[in-house]
């Protein structure tokens, strides 16, 4: 619940530059759905955790009716530490 509580607040106004909606190509051939559908049938929602160590750290969640892959993932894309706890030497091999 604390690092629910702590998603930042996305701002009407700001929505459009953190999320993403659309159609899976072929929606509109579909029978029954009218040619000028403007239904989304995928999206992508950018979140941020207002936590320290998780500060810089993006959330990207995407879900959609038509996606390629049907399982969940998680992708870790590790950077550097914005400071190291611990001081720590390279040696050379």
């Amino acid at each position: 619940m604390k690092v629910l509580s702590a998603i930042r607040h996305i701002h009407a106004d700001a929505v459009g530059k953190h999320s993403v909606r659309g159609q899976y190509r072929g929606y509109l051939n579909t029978a029954g759905i009218a040619e000028d559908s403007r239904t989304a049938t995928c999206g992508a929602v950018r979140l941020y955790v207002d936590k320290w160590h998780w500060q810089g750290v993006r959330f990207t969640f995407r879900s959609g009716t038509k996606l390629a892959k049907k399982t969940p993932e998680i992708v870790i894309q590790f950077q550097r530490p914005s400071h190291f706890v611990f001081r720590f030497y390279l040696t050379a091999a």
